[in-house]
């Protein structure tokens, strides 16, 4: 199947300037910009070959969603890492930040068989309550200690927010901590938090941005060792786990891949049409949503009438992977009136009359 030719050309000239002259519009999910790099401990002095293995490790977790992405035969398929570096500093004493070739490394990603978790993802905010004993307790913000409702030991609140932010970046998970400030403190409280009152959390997380929500309930003085309740709020579903603080962003980034990462498997295009595109501006934001979309190989604009909007998309993974992606963005809504009807494969419409 090939896509259509465009049938108004002098619309799709106007829509396609709209890409050069306005700002970018804000869309929700987050670019993860270090995907295919990793920083790592030599595993001895002078051990480069054991670095760029155990780098590769790590950013084959980011790539695939999965914690371990390689069993025996697989890491055989892929060879010597040290042919797939693209770069490597050293970022302090026996530290070495490593980046690999995005396009062998996907070559061979999909030659294992493996899934693919683009580039966009999910941002993901974080509502953490410590409960450090004596009564004591704490939202844990992205600033500094001691803000907000800050009353338990600064240096636990300091363990907890670098332990969390290296386990997402370990999984290249975008995430993001509140600030805890009196705009947030309007809206939520810590017994929000302990007590699964969703709804006020979900509120406070909007002025973020944020395309999920996580929220955990921490037990114990300290942060390495103590118990942590999990859940993941993603649109309607709701999902729970328990575990240490790293295991918040692990379950996040494992729950969103299981949605999100496609597998290797034939490409095959898609007609999407979009109703309710009555500006340039709305051209812009429905352009770069999907062109985003790290499961999009190839678009094109194939038509544009009126106030609808017909897209071309080649896709990795078919329409299931394509319409969940959509559907985290927030952007458009599916058109349950035009469903079914022929001329193209989904149908959506911005929101608005």
């Amino acid at each position: 199947m090939f896509p259509p030719a465009c049938h108004d050309r002098s619309s799709l000239v106007l829509a396609l300037l709209v890409l050069w002259l306005l700002p970018a519009a804000p869309l929700p999910a987050a670019q993860v910009a270090d995907l295919y790099s990793a920083e790592v401990e030599l595993p001895a002095p002078g051990d480069l070959d054991g670095a760029f293995a155990l780098a590769l490790e790590r950013v084959l977790a980011k790539v695939t969603g999965r914690r371990q992405p390689l069993d025996d035969s697989q890491r055989e398929r892929f060879g010597d890492p040290a042919r797939l570096v693209r770069q490597y500093r050293g970022t302090a004493p026996g530290r070495l930040r490593v980046g690999f070739d995005p396009v062998a490394l996907k070559r061979l990603v999909d030659a294992a068989g493996l899934p693919t978790w683009g580039e966009a993802r999910p941002l993901v905010v974080v509502w953490l309550v410590m409960e450090t004993g004596r009564g004591a307790r704490e939202i844990l913000s992205a600033g500094e200690a001691g803000q907000g409702t800050a009353f338990g030991p600064a240096s636990a609140a300091d363990q907890a927010r670098a332990l969390l932010l290296a386990a997402a970046e370990a999984r290249g998970l975008p995430l993001v901590l509140p600030l805890v400030d009196s705009e947030d403190l309007a809206r939520v409280s810590d017994s929000d938090l302990r007590g699964d009152f969703t709804e006020p959390v979900i509120a406070a997380s909007e002025r973020y941005g944020a395309d999920a929500v996580l929220i955990g309930r921490l037990r114990g003085a300290d942060p390495a060792t103590a118990r942590v309740r999990w859940t993941l709020l993603l649109g309607r579903e709701r999902m729970d786990w328990s575990g240490g603080l790293e295991d918040g962003p692990d379950g996040a980034a494992d729950r969103l891949a299981q949605r999100l990462a496609v597998a290797p498997g034939e490409e095959r295009w898609l007609r999407v049409e979009i109703g309710n595109v009555r500006s340039l501006r709305d051209y812009g934001q429905v352009y770069r949503l999907f062109s985003g979309l790290g499961l999009v190989e190839q678009l094109q604009v194939a038509e544009v009438s009126e106030d609808r909007l017909r897209l071309a998309l080649r896709v990795r993974g078919g329409i299931d992977p394509l319409m969940r992606s959509v559907a985290l963005r927030r952007l458009l809504s599916v058109d349950e009136q035009a469903t079914g009807t022929p001329g193209a494969d989904l149908y959506y419409r911005l929101p608005g009359d």
